[in-house]
């Protein structure tokens, strides 16, 4: 179970270490950082706590701590913790998602909660129980919080 949560930490700390400056930003960016109403609240509230600059320390962070968990609960459910392993792998070695964590887009935290979503369904499969299940659709509506427009047009 260590080599996964190795894993995870490690890419953290290389996101973290390989930060630019400051954030990259795009067009979508000036809307969630001004809360303006075509996106929806969950990603500009998460900036509003953590600031710009913030955001892409927290991003990682959240992605990696998502990682480790569905780790966890792939080596509770298969007892593989090589298999768990190369899990994460696959999922870290995605270039374009270490962009997102560098960026004020709300992608990095919508990936962060898929794979919490991901994880909560896989323990769901063996401890299947309503207050778990409570979780899996909080995590699906905050997911849906952050996610913002992509086939708009802006005024």
């Amino acid at each position: 179970m260590w080599i996964v949560f190795a894993l995870c930490g490690a890419y953290a700390v290389f996101c973290l270490i390989t930060n630019p400056a400051g954030p990259i930003t795009t067009p979508d960016s000036f809307h969630y950082l001004n809360m303006t109403p075509i996106v929806p609240l969950g990603y500009p509230f998460f900036l509003q706590a953590t600031g710009a600059r913030g955001a892409i320390i927290a991003q990682p962070i959240v992605f990696s701590v998502a990682l480790a968990f569905l780790g966890r609960e792939v080596v509770r459910v298969t007892r593989s913790t090589w298999l768990a392993a190369a899990i994460i792998a696959g999922i870290i070695v995605v270039p374009q998602i270490r962009e997102f964590h560098a960026s004020i887009l709300s992608e990095s935290l919508f990936i962060s909660l898929l794979v919490i979503f991901l994880a909560l369904a896989v323990r769901f499969m063996h401890y299947p129980a309503w207050r778990l299940m409570v979780f899996i659709a909080i995590t699906a509506g905050m997911a849906q919080q952050c996610d913002g427009p992509r086939s708009h047009s802006y005024p």
